[in-house]
């Protein structure tokens, strides 16, 4: 419940943030309080950061949730992480960009992957790719790819090597708290398996 506890806190500081802008907040608004992809159109330049971090607590918080629930909100997230990438900044800015687009497409169910036409695990797939060669130390995107693309898609011998991988890896004396984070999942999905 922690966990759940910490992602909801950090996505409401995003939304406050995001709210920072007028239009964001006059659509969100007149949507009964609701973020839509049509709020997300209206983030404020500058205000990128804050969609991507938004999308992030949004997309993990969602993960931990599970069921059904999530495809109500996959298109405000989606959205969100996708309006992250439009921000100009570093390596790890991208990496981090690819990385939520790649959790938050990765979260769509099953009966989803194809209502539009588009295979979303293989978009996951690719944004979650492009995190890892962005930012090959990062082990936190190589774990989603794991757990939410290849164990879901019967690829449980490469979801292995990528999470053994992930364990194999020294870490760094600097290394930001989420690299721990992913490590402890990456050591249970592997037991799990």
């Amino acid at each position: 419940a922690r966990a759940g506890e910490s992602w909801q806190a950090a996505r409401e500081y995003g939304l406050r943030c995001l709210m920072a802008g007028a239009g964001f907040a006059s659509v969100v608004s007149g949507a009964g309080g609701r973020v839509t992809p049509a709020a997300v159109k209206q983030v404020s330049p500058g205000h990128e950061a804050c969609a991507t971090w938004t999308a992030e607590a949004w997309a993990r918080q969602a993960a931990d949730r599970g069921g059904g629930g999530v495809a109500l909100d996959l298109p405000a997230i989606q959205a969100l992480a996708a309006k992250g990438l439009e921000a100009p900044g570093t390596r790890g800015d991208a990496a981090q960009s690819q990385a939520t687009l790649g959790l938050a497409l990765a979260l769509t169910p099953g009966p989803l992957l194809r209502a539009d036409g588009r295979d979303e695990r293989e978009r996951a797939r690719k944004a979650l790719q492009a995190a890892i060669d962005l930012a090959p130390a990062r082990p936190l995107p190589r774990v989603d790819l794991a757990q939410f693309v290849l164990l879901p898609s019967g690829q449980s011998e490469a979801a292995r090597r990528l999470l053994e991988g992930v364990l194999a890896q020294p870490v760094a004396l600097d290394a930001p708290p989420g690299d721990g984070w992913a490590r402890q999942r990456a050591a249970s999905l592997l037991g799990s398996m």
